[in-house]
Formats: C-alpha cells, structure tokens, sequence
C-alpha cells in the first residue's frame, strides 16, 4: 500500500516539474499584443553626397540595447557621425537618439544604444530552437512607413542557406530562408516562433520569389556577448568559396 502510494506521488511530481517544459503556443493575437510594444522604428541619416535616409525596424534586448539589421545602421564607409533616431511609439510620437556600439557585418546584425525614460520591455531570446520545414515564424516591423505591423510565414527549407544582396553582391551564410511577407523597412524586425520567443532577425527580402531571409538569434547573442572594443566586431572575410558564390550570383 505504501508503494502504491509513493509510486503515485513520484508520478505526480514528474508532471509537475516536467510541465515548464511544454510551452505554450500563442495566437497571432496574442503574440501581437505582448510583444509588439518591444518593437521600435529606425531612422538613419547619412550625411553624404546623396543625402540619405533609410527606415528600419528594432527592438529591445536589455533596458538600454536595441538590435536591428547592420545595413539599416551602417553605411560605407562606417561614419560614428550618423545620426539614428529610435521611434518608440508612434501615437503620441515618442522619440530618441541611438548610437550604433556593435555591428556584426557577416551577419547583418547591430546593437544601438539608447537612453529613454519610458519603460521598456524586452523579448526574450531562444538560441536553442531548432527549426525545421513548415514550422510558423511571425515578425512585427514596419513596411513602407507604416508602424507594427504583423505577418506570418513558415520556414522554407532546413539546409544552411546564403541571400546575395542586390546592391553590392555581397552575401551571408547560414540563413533561414522563410515565407514571411516582408518589405523596405521591415529590415532587422524579430522573427518570432509560435511561442514568442525571438528566433532571428530579418535581414532580406526577395520580392520576385517571394522570400524572406532570417538570420539565426545564436549570432545575436554572440553579438551580444562579445568582449570586443571595436564597434565593427565582425567583418566580412573574402575567401576563395566567396569568389565562387559571386561569379555564379
């Protein structure tokens, strides 16, 4: 009698500390709701010859940190005197200046820092999702000018991918390649798994297919975790496997 009854406790307690691990999955509704408030606007302006302004998308890591796309931030060559305005909200308008303090170019990644007294509330990270074909991404950014809006898409293919950028040729490795709907100014929005948690970043969009490219949340944790002084941590390192990929692009 007594083993029946200390079998049945020990059952009881399994299920009880077995269940953390099931997470729950969230509704596109939900999602939206808890996590679109960590999503901010990104406007750069490069004073140069053509005077540009790109727009972009961001979010919270850490109460004074925001990561977005390297290309959103960066310009060539790297100038620590462009000006980054981070939009907070966009109804009021709440503004503040940002400076770029990390920027991993092999992987199209930047950390921004910034200083606000509003509260902010940050997105949690999972470098350990392993993601396979079909499973649900979601990302909230901001397309065209247009303010936190979400759209679903599934993961494409398993194999280490690599997008070829329209502009300069240039390439990054082992990307996710997804269904997401993406556009100019969704660049470095979060890439969300049903559960909420960030697992990449958006870094290109490729209209003609219809494809979006997500870099993977281990290199933004690698970005963060960098001992590094120099603001550009990572370069990119050309090799004989880039010549290749760049003659046949």
């Amino acid at each position: 009698m007594i083993r029946k009854k200390l079998i049945s406790v020990v059952f009881c307690l399994s299920i009880i500390y077995s269940y953390p691990l099931y997470a729950k999955d969230y509704s596109l509704q939900e999602i939206y709701k808890n996590k679109s408030n960590s999503v901010v606007g990104i406007i750069s302006h490069y004073e140069s010859e053509k005077d540009q302004i790109h727009t972009g998308t961001g979010f919270f890591i850490s109460s004074n940190l925001i990561v977005t796309a390297a290309h959103v931030v960066h310009n060539n060559p790297f100038n620590l005197n462009e000006k980054l305005i981070i939009v907070l909200n966009k109804d009021p308008v709440t503004l503040c200046d940002g400076t770029p303090v990390k920027i991993d170019l092999e992987h199209d990644i930047a950390l921004i820092q910034f200083s606000t007294t509003k509260e902010v509330k940050c997105l949690n990270i999972d470098i350990n999702d392993d993601l396979i074909a079909g499973d649900k991404l979601i990302t909230i950014g901001n397309p065209s000018c247009y303010f936190r809006i979400i759209s679903e898409g599934l993961v494409a293919a398993t194999e280490p991918q690599f997008a070829i950028t329209t502009v300069d040729k240039d390439y990054y490795k082992d990307m996710i390649i997804s269904t997401l709907i993406v556009y100019p100014g969704n660049s470095g929005g979060p890439v969300f798994n049903t559960r909420g948690e960030v697992v990449g970043i958006l870094t290109l969009g490729n209209e003609k297919e219809r494809l979006a490219f997500v870099q993977k949340a281990k290199y933004i944790k690698r970005l963060m975790e960098s001992k590094s002084s120099d603001i550009i941590v990572y370069k990119k390192e050309p090799n004989d496997e880039d010549s290749l990929l760049r003659k046949t692009s």
